[in-house]
């Protein structure tokens, strides 16, 4: 059994098969690997051509323990990642980030805020222009007029690496 490529070129069907298969699996796999992410906000179209969601208006993307707040937002739920702006807040757990954009790439665990960055958790604030932070090894990298406050001490950085779960400087 023989089937034609838009070329007009024979394959055989078994081939076709295997290839439909394989794909499947790598899409199974992917999914489960990778938590599905909740995308809620007041206007979202879907872009065919960049395979992007388009999100205005408070914009929710929650994925297991971590939820991103944005004005606007695109997210690729097929390379899973995002890209946000407008005031924008990432939280974990008993953390909160605060910025104007934000890049998250949910394949590697990171995510990049820049512009007016705030860090807040139970046991200090931190400030700086930008901040990379890796929600699996829970290192926070802060770049740029770096100000660090734990109760009554206030330090200045300009770069700073910080554990969020020892809640110590590195």
């Amino acid at each position: 059994c023989y089937t034609t490529n838009e070329k007009g070129l024979f394959y055989p069907m078994k081939k076709l098969k295997i290839y439909c298969l394989l794909l499947l699996l790598i899409f199974i796999t992917t999914s489960s690997v990778y938590a599905k992410p909740t995308i809620t906000s007041d206007r979202k179209t879907f872009d065919i051509a960049s395979g992007q969601y388009l999100l205005e208006g408070n914009v929710s993307v929650a994925t297991n323990s971590r939820v991103i707040k944005a004005g606007k937002a695109r997210a690729n739920v097929i390379s899973i990642e995002g890209w946000g702006t407008d005031g924008v807040e990432v939280t974990q757990n008993d953390l909160s980030f605060y910025g104007d954009q934000v890049y998250v790439n949910g394949k590697s665990s990171l995510a990049q805020i820049d512009g007016g960055v705030k860090l807040e958790t139970n046991y200090t604030t931190i400030t700086a222009n930008q901040v990379d932070y890796n929600w699996k090894t829970k290192i926070a990298t802060f770049h740029g007029n770096v100000v660090f406050t734990e109760g009554n001490t206030t330090s200045y950085f300009s770069v700073l690496q910080y554990n969020l779960e020892a809640n110590t400087i590195i």
